[in-house]
């Protein structure tokens, strides 16, 4: 089997999604087999393995099982999930409330439970939130059971979790009865809020690099319906990394209340490049149960160093993050193919080759003023067909849009002298502008900094 990316499940989940009707005891929707370790991390395999469950879908393994990590075989044997996926009601999940980054999907079980996904398709950790009501359930206490994680809390309606980039929490929700329950208390992911003073824009991954000090918040919730005692929280970095907490924990967490917890996180000089862990264990005490406790865990991006020069060709630098619609993006060569950087019968001796969607992350670090490249459709889609080869290009500074070229086809390029200035991180996006991504082999030419 070739490699799957996390846009594709993303693609086969919504096209299987259109038509839930159909789907009964003895006719399921197929959205393709399930890709462990075909090029997607865990948390997006897991994620795959959460809609296909709620999707009531066959479970057909596209991987080589004889040699699947210990962690790919818990997740696709996990019985709380199978069960989901194989519920003898054969209902398909749909949709409640708007599509977007973040979405709700909700599938009505046989004996009554709702299937309850949290799905978060972005870039970045959130906690998200929906309510009983809102997926189908009424009354006052409702027994949330993580599928994933075996967790079993009360809420009083609400039903929230902190769901990491690209991931999913996926919840078996009932009305609940007897003895109250622990509360549902959710202890969010680590967040990165600001970089060197500068707020980080929403929706951006945050990026820090050696000597950068970042302030990262814990947001810590009771959707309970009983209050919890002395919630606190502990986070740790990798070893070198100076950590200080900002202001006072609170004794008590009321229901329907958030607690926010700021830490100062201060890299050493020489971070190594590359993702490093910050995690947060917060307890919180419970009558009766004594003090309970959650661990979350998020990454924050360490950047390799600035470029440095007048004339600096930035694909031959180093970067944070590259991604490509077909592929992979490819140094002074066209994607795919491995000819030269050509647009128009020009030939470039550097820059990047990418397929749209594609977007291509440098750290400048505020040491550049300039960046200037020739944008177009390389020759090479000229040897396949007219079909498509269409693209559009944007050049992002720290979130805001510095240059955007409209559509460009295969029969013109646009030129871009772009002012950098103060740009700490700058994202290279290509899209398809709107008509999918066949033929789009886009480039990047002549990409130069002066720094």
């Amino acid at each position: 089997m070739g490699a799957i990316k996390f846009k594709d499940v993303l693609r086969n989940y919504d096209a299987n999604a259109r038509h839930p009707e159909v789907a009964g005891p003895g006719r399921f929707n197929d959205p393709d087999y399930l890709g462990p370790e075909l090029g997607m991390s865990d948390e997006e395999f897991r994620t795959q393995m959460t809609l296909w469950s709620v999707a009531a879908a066959p479970l057909v393994i596209g991987s080589d099982v004889r040699k699947l990590s210990a962690t790919s075989l818990g997740i696709l044997a996990d019985r709380d999930v199978l069960a989901i996926d194989q519920d003898r009601a054969a209902v398909q999940a749909v949709r409640v409330g708007p599509a977007g980054t973040t979405e709700t999907w909700v599938k009505r079980l046989a004996d009554g439970d709702r299937a309850v996904v949290l799905l978060n398709r972005g870039d970045s950790p959130a906690t998200l939130t929906t309510t009983a009501r809102a997926v189908g359930l009424t009354g006052g206490r409702f027994t949330l059971k993580d599928a994933w994680t075996d967790r079993v809390t009360e809420s009083a309606g609400t039903i929230s979790a902190a769901v990491p980039a690209h991931g999913a929490a996926l919840f078996r929700v009932g009305r609940a009865s007897g003895k109250p329950g622990a509360p549902h208390v959710v202890a969010g992911l680590p967040q990165v809020t600001a970089v060197g003073g500068d707020a980080v824009p929403a929706g951006v991954a945050p990026v820090a690099a050696g000597g950068d000090r970042a302030r990262v918040e814990v947001a810590v919730r009771n959707d309970g319906a009983r209050p919890v005692g002395a919630p606190r929280v502990r986070l740790t970095a990798p070893e070198g990394w100076t950590l200080r907490a900002a202001g006072a924990s609170p004794r008590l967490l009321p229901p329907g209340h958030t607690a926010a917890f700021a830490f100062t996180v201060t890299l050493p000089g020489g971070a190594a490049p590359g993702d490093a862990a910050l995690t947060a264990k917060t307890s919180y005490e419970v009558p009766g149960r004594g003090r309970l406790g959650l661990t979350t865990t998020a990454a924050l991006r360490v950047a390799p160093a600035a470029p440095d020069g007048a004339d600096v060709a930035l694909s031959h630098h180093e970067w944070i993050s590259a991604t490509s619609g077909w592929m992979s993006p490819t140094v002074d060569r066209s994607v795919g193919g491995g000819s030269p950087i050509s647009l128009l019968g020009q030939v470039h001796g550097t820059g990047l080759g990418v397929a749209s969607p594609s977007t291509v992350r440098y750290y400048l670090g505020d040491r550049c003023t300039r960046l200037r490249t020739t944008v177009g459709i390389d020759d090479a889609v000229r040897n396949v067909g007219p079909e498509g080869g269409t693209s559009t290009f944007q050049i992002i500074g720290d979130g805001r849009v510095l240059f955007d070229s409209g559509v460009v086809t295969r029969d013109a390029v646009r030129e871009a002298d772009v002012d950098v200035t103060g740009v700490r991180v700058l994202d290279l996006v290509v899209g398809d502008a709107g008509d999918g991504g066949y033929n789009d082999r886009a480039d990047w030419a002549g990409l130069t900094a002066a720094c």
